[in-house]
């Protein structure tokens, strides 16, 4: 079985359980007639939900990456356990009926700033680590504080529940008033916005296809409300507990989200790392394997041991390399089959030489042979001169590696890694292809900005590409174009959030037009690119422009 299929075994397994939970705490209300084994079982109840809520905060803490979208989610767990540990005291500790009547007034301290906190956190989406949501979204403290307090107040104006009946006031006996039908607008109004804003703000298409469900649920909530205000007879039985109906369909609502990716999550980088094709496993600090690509070959211990301490050959065409990362080592494999080769036709040549004695034959391949050497030693000095601020960039970013404890902040210093580490693999392969040609195909250019977009997108950046260029490019132009794709994401890799690129040609010019979400200062990249221009619109949105001959020149 995949490990993608585990996961799914384990969140069917996780659901399965949560879902027993829930249905004994329903059947236990109804199937016990004796007052002590009952008050037993509703503490149990409220136990259980509790636990249930509190579980549920802890996995979105450890899912979620941006920390203000974590931050707010945990917020709305708190709220919720908060809800139920006032329902279960006012149920099953209070018995004064002024103080129970203002327990229940205080569940709507919940039920206002839940649906607030979702808006918060659909602002939220698609944003930068270090982003937060605007100052002036705080107005709408005021009208969710304004609505509270004309609920928690009701007893001086009965603007939102009017008292029926002789005796005490008590919650057993009442009418609803205008008031509360301001509040449920308002929980209604917030939770439609927050999930719209969420289905809009998605970046990932097949995500829409799904967008429905949590729809589904917010109808359902808000019609199970609506019957149980008139207090319908089997919505009454079937569900009678109104605070904790609520709370797992807030619950449900917001799972959902999540795993219809409207709210990104940090799950799946196990199936990612196990599909890529570098061999390689990643082991704790005792050797320990803990995660392995399918391409990986299986290793010793006693060999791992030997890797963290330096170089090891495996089978004379594999060379087993380690690196130290927090709380464990990454080991992964190079292929030095070429280089074997190399040698052991050297070796051959040597004995031939020795037997026949064609000096001169062994002479001119020996040259043929330098020369080729001294050929690739050129173009590995042009990579190293070409990519030398984008390696001494990795080199920083691996320090910090080395120095986070933050699990969030590792990831993106990996995803970070693989966009660089991306554009130094092609801009060395288009070095190599213009070495042995005196053009470059448009489709290899192509190539290497697509697995650019591509990589992005591991760092929350949606790209999209628009290329129409065919045929050949000389080497200077495909450098140039690639450069120029390099330099605007270096420059706002930090604050950038969506960016297109759209090449086209006319004739023997080539325009190239990007567009970028970000908050950096685009305009600096003038002093490294002639005829390049640089715009920002209304929206924030810079629009940059690079014109040349399809022959590198630049017009």
């Amino acid at each position: 079985m995949s490990r993608l299929n585990k996961i799914q075994k384990k969140n069917i397994i996780v659901g399965v359980v949560v879902a027993l939970f829930v249905i004994f705490a329903a059947v236990s209300r109804k199937i016990c007639s004796d007052p002590e084994i009952d008050r037993v079982l509703s503490l149990i109840r409220g136990i259980i939900y509790i636990s249930i809520m509190a579980a549920w905060g802890v996995t979105v803490h450890l899912r979620i990456v941006q920390k203000q979208v974590r931050q707010y989610l945990g917020a709305i767990s708190l709220l919720i356990i908060l809800w139920l540990t006032i329902r279960t005291v006012k149920y099953e500790f209070v018995e004064d009926i002024t103080a129970v009547r203002y327990l229940w007034y205080g569940y709507y301290f919940s039920m206002l700033f839940i649906p607030l906190f979702a808006v918060f956190v659909s602002l939220s989406l698609g944003k930068s680590e270090n982003y937060r949501i605007p100052k002036w979204t705080r107005v709408f403290y005021i009208p969710a504080f304004l609505i509270f307090l004309m609920v928690f107040t009701n007893d001086l104006h009965q603007c939102v529940f009017v008292f029926t009946g002789g005796g005490e006031w008590s919650d057993l006996s009442y009418e609803y008033s205008f008031g509360i039908y301001i509040a449920v607008a308002w929980q209604v109004l917030c939770a439609a916005s927050a999930i719209v804003i969420m289905i809009i703000k998605c970046r990932v298409p097949q995500s829409k296809k799904f967008f429905g469900l949590p729809l589904v649920l917010l109808a359902a909530a808000t019609v199970y409300t609506a019957l149980y205000a008139i207090k319908v007879p089997w919505i009454i039985y079937i569900a009678g507990d109104f605070t904790v109906s609520l709370c797992l369909f807030t619950v449900g609502i917001f799972e959902c989200c999540i795993q219809c990716r409207l709210i990104q999550s940090n799950t799946g980088y196990d199936s990612l790392f196990s599909i890529t094709t570098i061999g390689a496993h990643i082991t704790d600090e005792k050797l320990n394997i803990k995660n392995s690509s399918k391409t990986a070959v299986e290793l010793t211990g006693e060999v791992m041991a030997q890797a963290v301490n330096g170089s090891v050959m495996l089978d004379g065409k594999t060379l087993l390399k380690s690196h130290k990362i927090h709380k464990g080592y990454v080991f992964w494999q190079e292929d030095v089959s070429e280089l074997a080769d190399i040698t052991k036709k050297l070796e051959q040549t040597q004995e031939e030489l020795r037997d026949t004695g064609d000096v001169l034959k062994a002479e001119s391949e020996q040259k043929a042979h330098w020369l080729r050497i001294v050929e690739e030693n050129r173009l590995y000095d042009m990579i190293e001169n070409q990519t030398a601020p984008q390696i001494a960039r990795l080199k920083g970013i691996l320090e910090k590696l080395k120095k986070t404890d933050e699990f969030a902040e590792a990831q993106k210093l990996l995803a970070e890694i693989v966009v660089i580490g991306t554009y130094i693999k092609r801009r060395s392969n288009l070095i190599f292809v213009a070495g042995q040609k005196d053009s470059v195909a448009a489709e290899e250019l192509l190539l290497c900005i697509n697995e650019t977009a591509s990589n992005l997108k591991l760092y929350g950046i949606e790209c999209n590409v628009s290329y129409r260029i065919s045929g050949q490019l000389s080497p200077s132009a495909a450098n140039l174009i690639y450069d120029f794709f390099e330099a605007v994401i270096e420059k706002s890799l930090n604050c950038l959030t969506d960016i297109l690129l759209y090449a086209e040609e006319d004739g023997t010019a080539v325009n190239v037009n990007i567009s970028a979400a970000c908050d950096c200062d685009l305009t600096e990249l003038e002093d490294r690119f002639t005829s390049f221009t640089a715009e920002r619109d209304e929206d924030g949105i810079w629009c940059l422009s690079l014109l040349l001959e399809k022959d590198g020149e630049i017009i």
